[in-house]
């Protein structure tokens, strides 16, 4: 009897095992799409003039470059832009490298009867002028998944909560 709890452990411990160093499909609102990593979000706020508002109390906050509007949907870059790991619970040590350096990435923003849809693509990494860009994707993707590691998912986590707060719509009370 003791043989076969010992004998079942075991292979539960390396059918485990095999699931945590595979691959996922997605995570935390990123999804892989063409082997390209992408952040999708949907958020809902209650506004008669939702995408006016938007730019007002977000778009007037980020550095922008290209910012094109059609019909619903507003499409920019973003340039330079450094995620504070350390806010998030980062340290040196445990921070995807790529995090590291500021990002260059592209915004598609969907507008509609109080809710707005933010799409994040083309994340790239901006290493300096020895490396230059690199793809954020080439990083995290193999074989258009996720790669299921520790430092990738944590990665991944600062990421997903970075964006999230940039592109949440937030009242500023205006209590003098």
């Amino acid at each position: 009897m003791n043989k076969l709890k010992i004998n079942f452990v075991i292979i539960i411990g390396l059918i485990s095992c095999w699931n945590i160093s595979g691959q996922i499909t997605d995570t935390l609102n990123f999804k892989v799409t063409e082997n390209s990593l992408i952040w999708n979000k949907v958020y809902n706020q209650e506004n008669d003039k939702l995408l006016t508002y938007f730019k007002k109390t977000v778009i007037s906050n980020l550095k922008t470059d290209n910012l094109q509007e059609v019909e619903n949907r507003l499409s920019f870059e973003i340039r330079e832009d450094n995620v504070n790991t350390k806010k998030y619970g980062g340290t040196w040590g445990n921070t995807l490298i790529p995090l590291k350096y500021p990002l260059h990435y592209l915004v598609l923003i969907d507008f509609k009867e109080n809710k707005y849809r933010v799409t994040v693509k083309s994340i790239k990494a901006n290493y300096g002028m020895q490396l230059g860009f690199v793809e954020f994707s080439d990083v995290v993707v193999r074989k258009e998944q996720i790669k299921n590691k520790k430092i990738i998912i944590r990665g991944l986590g600062f990421l997903n909560q970075h964006f999230s707060e940039k592109f949440t719509i937030t009242e500023k009370k205006d209590d003098w």
